[in-house]
C-alpha cells in the first residue's frame, strides 16, 4: 500500500474499536491476527515498508508506553492502586469490629448508611473520604469531555459527603498526597519528601483556585483545552505520521475535525499553528517533546521537591500543561535533530513556566523511587527512567521504540490478537512476569471497583479462554481475597 493510501487509512483505522490498549489488564488487543503482525515486523524489518497494522501496532504500543513510563501515567496508576487498599481495608475493618460483610450483597456504602455505629465511626469515615477524594481526583484529571459521568461521580461524592460538597480539589491532592507517602513508606525505605504549604489560604486564594478548577472543566467542554485522552491519542497519531512522514503533507490537519477524530488530532492541529517548524521531522519531533513534558508533572510523592509551594491540580492536568505552553511555541527554536536538540528544546520550553524537565524527574525519581515489593509495573517503570538518562529522549525516538518492539517482539505483559493471546513471561530480568499476576490483579481490581457500590455475582476475564482456566481463577480470586482477609462469597468468572 503506498504512502498517501496509508494516510487515509490511518484516518480511520483507530475507530475499530478492535484495536486497545486496556490499562487495568496491561493488555494489548489487535483486530488481526497474529500470522499478520508477524508479517509487517518482518517487512519492517527486512524492507522498511510500512503497513497498516505496523501503524496500528506503534499506535497502541505507544498507549501502553504513556500509561507505564511516564509519571502521569504512574500517578493515576499509583491512584487506583491506593484506592484497593483502602477498600480492602475497609472490607477487613467493618468485618473484624462489627461482624459485617458483603456477603448478603449489600455494597459497602449500604452497609455504612444503614449502621449508626459505622456512620460516626471515625476511621471508617477517613477511609470513606479518602477512597472519595481519590475517585474525584482521578475523574478530574481523566475527564474525557463527557460532562455527565463526571458530574454523575460528583453528585456520588456530593450525597454522601455532605460537608465538603464544592470542588476544591486542589484541598484533596494535599491530603492524599502525604498519605500516597505513607503508604509508600511503611515499607522503611523512606525517601525525602516535601509537604505542600498550608492551603487554608485567604478566601480570595480559595475563591481563585475554585474558579481555575471549574473554568478548566468548562474550557474542556467548549473543546477549548484538550483532554487527557485527547493528549494521549494525538501523541500515538503523531507516532504513526513520524514513520511516514517524508510522503505525506501535514496540511491536512487544518481540514474540519469530526467527532471520530477529535481526539486524534485536536492537539495536533492547534500546535501545527503555534510551532514554526521548517518541516514534518521537526514539527512531530517537537510535538511529541511536548506531549512529553505536559506528561511529566511532578505528580509522583517521589518529585514532590519539584513542585509549586501550594498544591493544584492544573499542575498535574496534562490537557491545562498542554493549553499552558501554547503561547511559548513560536518563539523556540524546533527539533531538528532529535539527539542534538532534544535536551535544549525542553530546557527551554519548561523554564518560560518554571517547570522541571522530563530529565529532571527521571534523575530525581532514581534517587527517590520507592514501590512496594512485587510491583512489577513501578520496577519497569523505574527502568524505563534508568535508561532515559542515558537515552533522554527515548520517548519520543520512535525508530528506537520500534526496535525494541521488533527485538522482544511482546513486549506488553499481555497481547490479543484474532486468533491467540501471547503472554510475556520474562519482561525483565529478575522477575519472571507471569500472566498469573496480571490477571488476578486485574480481577481484584474489577471487583474492588465495584464493591463500593454495587456487589458484582460475576466477573469478566480480561481475555477468551477455557471453561477449565475460568474455573482456576474462579478458586484462585477466592483465595487470594481471603487471605487479604476479605470474606465473601464465590464470584463466577466469565469470558468477555
Amino acid at each position: 500500500m503506498d504512502t498517501e493510501n496509508l494516510l487515509d487509512v490511518l484516518l480511520y483505522a483507530n475507530n475499530n474499536h478492535n484495536n486497545y490498549f486496556d490499562m487495568f489488564a496491561y493488555k494489548i488487543n489487535f483486530s488481526f491476527d497474529l500470522n499478520e503482525y508477524k508479517n509487517s515486523i518482518y517487512d519492517y524489518k527486512s524492507n522498511k515498508i510500512i503497513t497498516q497494522n505496523l501503524l496500528i501496532t506503534l499506535h497502541e504500543y505507544y498507549h501502553f508506553f504513556e500509561v507505564s513510563f511516564t509519571p502521569f501515567g504512574e500517578y493515576i496508576r499509583m491512584l487506583y492502586q491506593y484506592s484497593e487498599v483502602i477498600v480492602i481495608n475497609l472490607l477487613k475493618y467493618i468485618n473484624e469490629k462489627y461482624n459485617l460483610t458483603t456477603e448478603n450483597g449489600d455494597s459497602i456504602i449500604d452497609i455504612i448508611h444503614n449502621n449508626k455505629d459505622l456512620i460516626y465511626d471515625d476511621y471508617i469515615t477517613e477511609l470513606l473520604f479518602d477512597w472519595l477524594n481519590i475517585d474525584l481526583i482521578i475523574s478530574y484529571l481523566c475527564f474525557n469531555d463527557n460532562y455527565d459521568i463526571f458530574l454523575n461521580k460528583y453528585n456520588k461524592y456530593s450525597n454522601i459527603r455532605l460537608d465538603n460538597p464544592n470542588f476544591f480539589i486542589c484541598k484533596k491532592i494535599a491530603d492524599i498526597d502525604e498519605k500516597l507517602y505513607s503508604h509508600l513508606d511503611c515499607t522503611k525505605r523512606g525517601f525525602t519528601y516535601y509537604k505542600y504549604n498550608n492551603i487554608d489560604f485567604s478566601e480570595d486564594k480559595k475563591e481563585e483556585a475554585l474558579f481555575l478548577e471549574l473554568s478548566n472543566i468548562k474550557l474542556k467542554l467548549l473543546k477549548l483545552i484538550p483532554s487527557t485522552r485527547s493528549i494521549y491519542e494525538s501523541l500515538c497519531r503523531a507516532s504513526e505520521l513520524f514513520l511516514i512522514k517524508d510522503n505525506i503533507d501535514l496540511n491536512f490537519l487544518h481540514d474540519p475535525i469530526s467527532n471520530e477524530l477529535f481526539y486524534y488530532h485536536y492537539p495536533l492541529q492547534i500546535a501545527l499553528n503555534k510551532i514554526p517548524a521548517e518541516n514534518n521531522t521537526e514539527f512531530l519531533l517537537s510535538f511529541m517533546a511536548i506531549c512529553e513534558i505536559v506528561l511529566s508533572p511532578p505528580s509522583l510523592p517521589q518529585s514532590s521537591n519539584l513542585r509549586s509551594i501550594f498544591p493544584s491540580i492544573l499542575e498535574f492536568d496534562p490537557g491545562y500543561r498542554f493549553y499552558c505552553v501554547l503561547p511559548y511555541l513560536s518563539n523556540i527554536k524546533p527539533i531538528k535533530n532529535i539527539e542534538t536538540d532534544y535536551e535544549r528544546y525542553i530546557s527551554e520550553l519548561c523554564s518560560c513556566l518554571s517547570w522541571p524537565t522530563p530529565l529532571d524527574i527521571s534523575k530525581g525519581l532514581l534517587k527517590n523511587y520507592k514501590h512496594l515489593d512485587g510491583d512489577i509495573i513501578a520496577k519497569l517503570f523505574l527502568q524505563f527512567h534508568k535508561q532515559k538518562i542515558k537515552h533522554e529522549y527515548l520517548f519520543i525516538d520512535v525508530y528506537s521504540l520500534l526496535n525494541i518492539l521488533i527485538d522482544n517482539f511482546s513486549f506488553c505483559p499481555m497481547v490479543q490478537f484474532k486468533d491467540e493471546i501471547l503472554i510475556n513471561h520474562f519482561l525483565d530480568d529478575e522477575i519472571a512476569l507471569t500472566e498469573v499476576y496480571f490477571t488476578l490483579n486485574y480481577l481484584k481490581k474489577l471487583y474492588l471497583e465495584s464493591v463500593m457500590y454495587n456487589i458484582p455475582n460475576q466477573l469478566k476475564f480480561p481475555y477468551i479462554t477455557t471453561s477449565n482456566t475460568l474455573m482456576l481463577y474462579e478458586e484462585l480470586f477466592y483465595n487470594t481475597m481471603q487471605s487479604l482477609g476479605i470474606r465473601l462469597k464465590k464470584i463466577k468468572i466469565i469470558n468477555p
